[in-house]
C-alpha cells in the first residue's frame, strides 16, 4: 500500500534526537518485530526486517515515532538482534561523516 505519512522525517545532520523521540523510535521498532514474529513472512527467521530502520526512514509527530517508511527490496526474514543493531548505529549518528565523533575528534587532521 503506497499513503503519505503526515509528519516529520529528519534529514538535516546531525539528527539530534531526544530521548522521548529515541525511546519511541525503539518502541515502534519493537512493535514491529513483535507483530512480524508472528507472521508467516518471517518464513522460520526472528522476524520480518525492514532492512534500514534509522531517523531516514522514521516518522515523528512532535515527539513520537509513527511510522516507518521507504519499504524497498531490503525487506526480509531476519534476525531481530541483527535489525535493532542496525537501527541503534543509524540512530546514534555514527552513519555519517559529517557527525563528528570523538575518534574522528581525535584525527590528525
Amino acid at each position: 500500500m503506497l499513503t503519505f505519512v503526515v509528519g516529520t522525517v529528519p534529514h538535516v545532520l546531525p539528527f539530534d534526537l531526544s530521548d522521548e523521540q529515541l525511546r519511541s523510535a525503539a518502541e515502534l521498532v519493537l512493535a514491529f518485530h513483535d507483530t512480524t514474529a508472528t507472521s508467516p513472512s518471517h518464513n522460520g527467521e526472528d522476524v520480518v526486517c525492514h532492512g534500514d530502520l534509522g531517523p531516514h526512514h522514521t516518522v515523528f509527530r512532535g515527539p513520537r515515532a509513527i511510522a516507518n517508511i521507504d519499504w524497498d527490496s531490503q525487506v526480509q526474514p531476519g534476525k531481530r538482534v541483527d535489525e535493532f543493531a542496525h537501527a541503534v548505529w543509524c540512530f546514534a549518528d555514527l552513519t555519517e561523516a559529517a557527525v563528528p565523533s570523538p575518534s574522528r575528534l581525535a584525527e590528525p587532521g
